[in-house]
Parts: structure tokens; sequence; C-alpha cells
């Protein structure tokens, strides 16, 4: 279920973008905080149904890094990164001022600077959300 993911998958997940944490090797904290997550691999982490919707997009934009990975284009993935850096604190704060805001600046926003076809993959999700939320 999309609703569940564990932190051990998530941690498998995620490493295999920066092995070695090289990304993040400048960074003095990133290492401790990446061993507590390891500690806490067995546990479960459960997202809400109502923002359920949002797991969509944070799939679409995972899918997209990969790919844009895989075809050594490393520049896509800043706009990847940019537009969806919000949606976790979407899930957690539940705000519908915030979902709103989200879709009518970040989601508008993305459709005018980015690729259609970086749009067209998040298009379904972004409606969704839309629906689900009545931000029309």
């Amino acid at each position: 279920m999309k609703s569940e993911i564990s932190i051990a998958s998530y941690i498998n997940e995620y490493s295999l973008f920066f092995p070695n944490g090289e990304l993040f090797a400048h960074q003095d904290n990133y290492i401790p905080q990446f061993v507590f997550l390891k500690k806490k691999a067995a546990e479960t982490v459960t997202i809400d149904k109502d923002v359920l919707c949002f797991i969509d997009v944070l799939q679409i934009c995972s899918d997209n890094i990969k790919r844009h990975i895989a075809c050594e284009k490393y520049e896509n993935i800043k706009d990847e990164v940019y537009y969806n850096h919000n949606v976790p604190t979407l899930i957690l704060a539940k705000n519908k001022e915030l979902i709103e805001y989200y879709l009518s600046v970040e989601c508008t926003c993305c459709e005018f600077y980015c690729s259609k076809e970086m749009i067209k993959s998040y298009d379904s999700a972004w409606q969704l959300i839309r629906k689900q939320f009545c931000c029309q």
C-alpha cells in the first residue's frame, strides 16, 4: 500500500542516489542523521488517507530523478527538487491553505518554467489533488 513505507526501504531507495553520502559529505550533520535513520529502520511511517494523493507526487519525483540520472541529465534534477521540496510539509501539515498555495503558485510556476515532459508527468497527480481539496 502506498500509504506505508518502511524507513529501511526509504534508506535503501534514496541511498542509491548518493552512494557513500558523497553529495552530502560537506554537511556535518548528514552522517549522524543517516545513522539515526538506520537505527530506526524497522519502523514504519504511515500517511493519513486524506493526504495520500501527495505520495503520487513524491513517486513521480523519485521516478523522474532516477530517469534524469540514468540519462545523465543532471540539470533537470534541479527542477524536480525545487518544485517538490514542500510536498513532505504538505503531508505533515494537512493545511488546506498551504495546499491551495502549492497548487496555485508552485504548480503554476512549474507549468510556466519547466519542460512539457515534466509537467505532463505530474498532471494527473495535480488534478487528483485539486479534485480532493476542491481547489479549482
